[in-house]
């Protein structure tokens, strides 16, 4: 399961893992505050377990619509049926905000962020690549 933590400011934190600490950076962002995506539950269990979390650092959820033809493995059978049963349906992600879907298609598949500059490109981008992006703010 994929969480998105984000805090108000820039932010760096130790968290205790294992028998060590890790230093974690969280992804600053341009209008203030800062961010980071994961889906290591251990580093999750860390991050929560940290004293700023809940009063500083606050969690998002990612559910990730996944068909069921993606599921199979690369490689597995003749390529060219497989290019002939594509879902013609683009997947859907739901975002909280236009920063955290840029976030998500610059990370995913390497777009600069400047060539996101707005909620269009963003929108325009990710359905380049069979997404279709949902942003619930104003």
């Amino acid at each position: 399961m994929r969480k998105t933590y984000h805090a108000k400011s820039e932010l760096c934190i130790n968290v205790r893992m294992g028998d060590g600490y890790k230093h974690i950076a969280f992804i600053p962002h341009t209008m203030g505050g800062s961010s980071l995506t994961t889906d290591d539950p251990q580093l999750q269990s860390a991050i929560e377990q940290h004293m700023l979390f809940g009063s500083f650092i606050t969690v998002e959820v990612m559910r990730e619509k996944t068909a069921m033809a993606s599921q199979s493995p690369t490689g597995s059978g003749n390529g060219m049926a497989n290019a002939n049963h594509a879902n013609p349906t683009p997947r859907e992600m739901t975002f909280n905000s236009n920063t955290d879907a840029k976030d998500y298609v610059a990370n995913k598949w390497g777009v600069s962020r400047t060539m996101l500059r707005n909620r269009e490109d963003i929108i325009r981008h990710a359905a380049d690549h069979g997404v279709k992006i949902i942003i619930n703010s104003g």
